[in-house]
This record gives C-alpha cells, sequence and structure tokens, in this order.
C-alpha cells in the first residue's frame, strides 16, 4: 500500500489531504473522545502548511524542511485566519464561536486544495515530494539508537503522572539519568548512528523536557501562563478577542495572539480541557524548534556539532519551562522560521521574502518582548548589503531588502498603535526602565539577580555556584569563538554567509545590553534573550571551542569536552545539582521543593479561591503571598499580596497548600518565611472556608 501511495499523482494526493479533513470533521461533529483531540491536532498543524507549501511550490524541500515549514506555517494560519473571523465582529456577534471557526476553517483549506491542485497537477510525484531518500551504507548501522529517544516522551507522561499522584519520582529520576546516557552514546557510537538519528533525538529529548514541566500538576505550571491561560479564558468566554484586556497592567498578554486566539482555535475544535491545550499541544509543537535550529547549524556543521549546537538549546531553563511562557515560544517559533527562509538557498528570491515577512509578523503578533529582540538583531541582518556598498562602492549602492523592511515596519506601526496599543505602552516602560538605569541612578536593588550572578555575586549555594560556572564558561568560550569570527573574518566568510556572520556578531552585543541596562533584565530575563539568541551564539560555542582545541593541539578531545560542559548544563537545568547536593528545589521531582511549592497546584487551593469568587463580598479585595496568585487567577478573582501597604478594611485572607501545611509564607518568590513572622493576617480574622489543603480567612488587615 505504501509503494502505491509513492506514486500518487497530485489529484490522489490532495484528494488524501481532503479525506484527513472530513474525517476529522466527523470527529468533531461526534464528538468522539480522544480521537477528536488527536485528529484536531494532527490535521490543523499539518494540512495547512502542506497546502500552502504546495501553492507556493516548495515541493522540491528537504523533508526535515517540509516539516517544519508545515508546522510554522499551520500555526500561521490559524492565528491570521482566527484574527480575520474576529474582525468581523460585530456583523458577528461571537466570531470565535464553534460554527464560524469550523465553516471558516474548512472553507478555506478547500480553496487551499484547489489551488494546490491547479499549481501542482503536472509536476508532483508524492515520493518526491517526501523526499526520504536514504543512503545505501546507513542500512548496516543501529536503529536502535533511532528508536531509543521516542521512550523519552513516554516516560515523562508516566514519570509526572506518577509524581503527581504518589510523589514517586523513580520514573523521571530513570529519565534524567538516561537522556544524559544517550547522548554520550551517540558520540561514542556517531560512526554506526544513522543520519535520521540526530532530528528525531532533539525532538524526542524536547518534547520530554516539555512535558516533565508542563504534565506535572493537573493545572497550568508557571507565572506568565497564569496570566495567558486567563486571557484565553477571556477570548474564549466572550467567543470574541478584545484587544483591550481586563487586567490593565498585564494587557501586553492579552494583545499576544499566540496566547489568546490561537489556543481559542485549538479549544473550540478539539473541545480538549483548556489547560492541557497549553500543556500537550504547545508541547508538540515546541518541538521543531531545536529541529529549526538543527537545520540552520547543518547548513555549516557538521551533524554531530549541528546536534551539540542545539542541545546547547534544549538544556537552557527557560526551554524546559517554555509551557510557562507560551507566547515566547510561539514567538520564537516563528523567529527561528524567518532565519531558516532568509538563510536558505532553495528557495527563489521572492517566496523567501514573502515567507520572511510572514513569519516576522507573526512574531510580531505572538510575543512583543521577542518582537523587539528580534528587530535588534534582524535589522542589521537586512541593512548588511545596502551597509557594504556604501562602504565599498558608492556609485552602485544596494537597496536589497529595504521593500521587506517597509512592510514590516509598516505592519508594526498599524499594529502597535492601532491594535495592540498595551505592547505599546510595554515598550516605552521598557525604555523609560532602561533609560533610568543608564543615566547613573542607582538600580542595584532592582537588578535581576541572575545578572549579578554571571559576575559570581549573591550566590545562594554550592549548586547556584555550580551553574554560575558552567554557564559562564559556555559564554566565555562563545567570546572566543566571537573573537575568532572578527579575527578571521576573510577566511570565515568562505564558508559561511557574510550575513550569518553579521547575526553572530550582533547577537553577543544584544546579550551584553541586560549588562549594560540592568533595568532590562527586570522586564525580560537574561535567560529569556539567551536563548532566543543560541541561534548564533551555539555556532560561537563550536568555533570558539575548536579555537580552543587547535590551541592546546587536543582536537580529538573536542567532543569529549563539549559533552562535559553539554551535560553539566543539563544537571544544573534540570536541578540534579541542587538533588545530588541534598537541597529540595525542583518542582518536578521534589515532593518538597521550594519551586513546587510555587507552582504545583492542589485542587484544594483552586477550590477555595473557587469559594471566595462565589461568595465574594462588595469592595473586598483578597490578600495572600506572592505565589498563590496563580490559584486566584484561575478562578477569577483580584488579589493583593502581602506586601502591599493596606488600610483598615475587610479582606479576605487566602491560605495554600504549603501555608497551611508547611507553615510557610512567601513574601517573595524562591524566598519562604515561617508564617508566624505575619500576625497581622490572623489577627480578629474569622475562618470562613477551610478543606485541609487551603484555607480562607476574612476580616479586618493591617499591613504596614
Amino acid at each position: 500500500m505504501f509503494d502505491k501511495m509513492k506514486n500518487f499523482q497530485i489529484k490522489e494526493w490532495i484528494l488524501s489531504l481532503i479525506l484527513l479533513l472530513m474525517v476529522t470533521d466527523v470527529t468533531i461533529l461526534l464528538n468522539i473522545p480522544y480521537l477528536r483531540e488527536i485528529m484536531v491536532f494532527i490535521c490543523f498543524t499539518f494540512v495547512p502548511g502542506i497546502l500552502i507549501i504546495h501553492i507556493l511550490k516548495l515541493n522540491s524541500l528537504k523533508f526535515l524542511k517540509k516539516i517544519v515549514l508545515t508546522v510554522g506555517l499551520s500555526v500561521c494560519f490559524l492565528i491570521f485566519m482566527g484574527l480575520a473571523l474576529n474582525s468581523l465582529y460585530p456583523v458577528i456577534a461571537t466570531p470565535l464561536s464553534f460554527w464560524p471557526i469550523f465553516i471558516t476553517v474548512n472553507l478555506t483549506l478547500m480553496i487551499f486544495a484547489i489551488i494546490a491542485h491547479h499549481r501542482n497537477k503536472n509536476e508532483f510525484i508524492l515520493s518526491d515530494f517526501l523526499n526520504l531518500k536514504t543512503n545505501e551504507s546507513e542500512g548496516s548501522k543501529l536503529n536502535s539508537m533511532l528508536l531509543l529517544p521516542f521512550l523519552f516522551p513516554v516516560m515523562a507522561v508516566i514519570g509526572t503522572y506518577f509524581m503527581n499522584v504518589t510523589q514517586n519520582n523513580i520514573i523521571l529520576m530513570l529519565m534524567l539519568f538516561l537522556i544524559p546516557a544517550y547522548v554520550v552514546a551517540m558520540v561514542f557510537l556517531k560512526d554506526r548512528t544513522t543520519s535520521a538519528t540526530y532530528p528525531v533525538a532533539l525532538s524526542m529529548i524536547g518534547l520530554s523536557l516539555l512535558l516533565m514541566h508542563g504534565l506535572t500538576s493537573f493545572h497550568v505550571m508557571g507565572r506568565d501562563v497564569q496570566f495567558e491561560f486567563h486571557f484565553f479564558n477571556l477570548a474564549l468566554n466572550n467567543a470574541y478577542w478584545n484587544s483591550i484586556g481586563d487586567i490593565l497592567q498585564f494587557n501586553a498578554y492579552n494583545s499576544c495572539l499566540s496566547v489568546t486566539i490561537l489556543p481559542v482555535i485549538f479549544k473550540v475544535l478539539s473541545n480538549m480541557n483548556s489547560e492541557y491545550i497549553f500543556k500537550i499541544y504547545y508541547a508538540l509543537i515546541g518541538t521543531i524548534l531545536p529541529l529549526i535550529l538543527y537545520i540552520i547549524f547543518r547548513k555549516y556543521f557538521s551533524r554531530q556539532n549541528s546536534f551539540f549546537a542545539a542541545l546547547i538549546f534544549i538544556f537552557q531553563p527557560y526551554f524546559i519551562y517554555f509551557l510557562g511562557i507560551a507566547r515566547q515560544e510561539i514567538a520564537l517559533m516563528f523567529f527561528l522560521l524567518a532565519l531558516l527562509v532568509f538563510y536558505d538557498d532553495s528557495m527563489t528570491k521572492n517566496i523567501k521574502k514573502l515567507l520572511f515577512v510572514i513569519f516576522m509578523i507573526s512574531v510580531v503578533v505572538s510575543h512583543y518582548a521577542t518582537a523587539y529582540v528580534t528587530f535588534l538583531v534582524v535589522i542589521p541582518i537586512l541593512l548588511f548589503p545596502f551597509l557594504k556598498s556604501v562602504v565599498k562602492d558608492r556609485k552602485h549602492i544596494k537597496f536589497t531588502n529595504f521593500d521587506v523592511l517597509a512592510v514590516i515596519l509598516i505592519f508594526m506601526a498599524i499594529w502597535y498603535v492601532f491594535v495592540a496599543g498595551s505592547q505599546y505602552t510595554a515598550a516605552s516602560d521598557t525604555l523609560n526602565a532602561a533609560s533610568i538605569g543608564a543615566g547613573g541612578v542607582d538600580v542595584t536593588s532592582q537588578k535581576d539577580i541572575k545578572v549579578l550572578a554571571v559576575f559570581g555575586m549573591g550566590l545562594t549555594s554550592i549548586p547556584n555556584a555550580i551553574s554560575v560556572i558552567v554557564n559562564d564558561l559556555i559564554i566565555f568560550i562563545m567570546g572566543l569563538g566571537f573573537l575568532s569570527i572578527i579575527w578571521n573574518y576573510k577566511s570565515c566568510k568562505n564558508r559561511i554567509k557574510s550575513s550569518y556572520i553579521m547575526g553572530m556578531i550582533m547577537s553577543p552585543l544584544v546579550l551584553t545590553l541586560p549588562l549594560i541596562l540592568p533595568n532590562l533584565s527586570i522586564i525580560y530575563d537574561i535567560q529569556r534573550l539567551f536563548l532566543q539568541l543560541v541561534v548564533f551564539l551555539g555556532p560561537l560555542f563550536l568555533i570558539g571551542m575548536g579555537f580552543i582545541t587547535r590551541k592546546l593541539k587536543i582536537q580529538n578531545l573536542k567532543p569529549v569536552i563539549i559533552l562535559v560542559l553539554i551535560i553539566s548544563l543539563f544537571s544544573c537545568s534540570t536541578y540534579l545539582t541542587y538533588h545530588f547536593s541534598g537541597i529540595s528545589y525542583s518542582p518536578y521531582y521534589e515532593y518538597n521543593g521550594s519551586l513546587r511549592d510555587e507552582h504545583f497546584i492542589y485542587d484544594q487551593e483552586l477550590s477555595s479561591a473557587a469559594w471566595i469568587q462565589n461568595n465574594s463580598i462588595q469592595n473586598s479585595s483578597v490578600l495572600s503571598d506572592s505565589i498563590e496568585f496563580s490559584r486566584l487567577l484561575l478562578a477569577n478573582n483580584n488579589f493583593s499580596t502581602i506586601n502591599a501597604n493596606r488600610s483598615n478594611s475587610n479582606y479576605f485572607v487566602y491560605l495554600g497548600f504549603a501555608n497551611v501545611n508547611e507553615g510557610i509564607m512567601y513574601p517573595k518568590a524562591e524566598f519562604p518565611e515561617n508564617i508566624e513572622k505575619f500576625p497581622n493576617l490572623f489577627i480578629n480574622k474569622s475562618r470562613v472556608y477551610d478543606n485541609g489543603g487551603s484555607r480562607v480567612l476574612y476580616g479586618p488587615v493591617t499591613i504596614s
């Protein structure tokens, strides 16, 4: 049957895609449990992108590149289809409800199918499109290395379930030992490892770490994601996305279509539990990010080195934490896809420009901060041909990329001024904060502790010190790579595109901004900035390591040294260094870890938060410590922290699991204090609700 499918012409192939769409529609309309959720994800994260690739006649692209472009274009299609539907309000009172979305997505895909058939009717064979040809020499290589990483996501699912229900961490710990062991095996069995193993390993390792975070707790995990989930629910309940949210200071979140319109479409079509849209769908989408990096790196480096550079991305704390910052995950996917297209040599010039503009615009509507960093890096790259011509040949100045830049800047102006004004405000606040930090004002108390830690200051434990040493070593090696690129520019540009070298030069400069302007790190964590720039910093690491091993004449030890650093990075990012130091810290496999107190949400906590919502008294607010906001926000409560200055009046005092059962409060996240230090929370209070895992008090509060 598969041999017959390989010979499909465009007609049979398009009919197969339409059949998949129809089967998905049946599962939706009949609401078939599990099958509906699975089919919706498969259909709507692949079919739109496949059809767009056919329309653009990109059938000859390599298979892996097709996969990542397919997912990226499909997600882009869903976002802008939803935005177009939403713009029909109030002609359609509920544009993001089931029938408008269902009818629109089906009609649009049918139109795409007709156009795709018309443009490819004389030159399409499925086997050529799939492009799965393998080298005969790989037939004798180890298939076990290709299959083994599929075990990791399974272990993540089972392990988090056991940890959630029984506090048994054996499976998770085994997974965290097997992943580095597998990476070591891949290095030493390089000659017996197939070329397909590298991308498969990257995607499965990435998925397992994303699921480890996402499936910890039966509720959404993280800080930012609580606000993302709140604004998603706002759009879902209204069946309409209003660019003006309901929490003024967090309205910039509401303007991110990646966490409002996109999950609403997934929810409406799949009917999956809303929290698991963020936990599972976003985890699956996130697996393509390391693949995009691998493709970009592979253009200039060997398979093994590209694998190493992509692992630096996967083993970053904020990659593991991606499902807690979902808007950045989607925006970063579009950013990487834009660069993938920009540096591609197999597409025509006009197609490259079109896709680049689409993905850059998608970054803008997905996450404001990622967009700002994107343009800091990308604008010099786009202007590079112009600047080069000005310096070298003033008579023939090139205005290459000016059309692309103009379209993107015009869209940004329209978006930020007329649609997402709150994001423009966020940008202004960022610039104001940065200018204060640069003006000589003492901002030491405001500096992100991670910025101080880069210099070895503010360290609180041995694991913390180990993490700083490992990360600083990697950054130091990247710095050597940066200097090597500058010093050997003429020879480097023969192997690497000049525009890519420009990105490698710009990225370290952008990374230093939080060190020069410390207030920036309050708004955009330096580790999140590092994660976005790995697309250029990863190659600098490889070049820097090559420089060191050549100078020391130990080139044969280069893979081993890289392995040691990467596995050390993995141990730090997964908090294994804390675990083996006897410090309970991890939210994933430590029952009493301090991060688990904040991120793990118990059902009892939500029950008491819902009780407050259902029994609220006019003009009464809710007081809690700094980590309980997630529980209260899930129940749609207004809240204040115990640090806020309050006059004598009646408040609900919300106590979560850590407050009630561990006797600790978090006036600041990650800094627990004995609950007895806050007597004013309990004086003259009545206990109005108690379910054993959470408690609600009511009465006057004076906090000074």
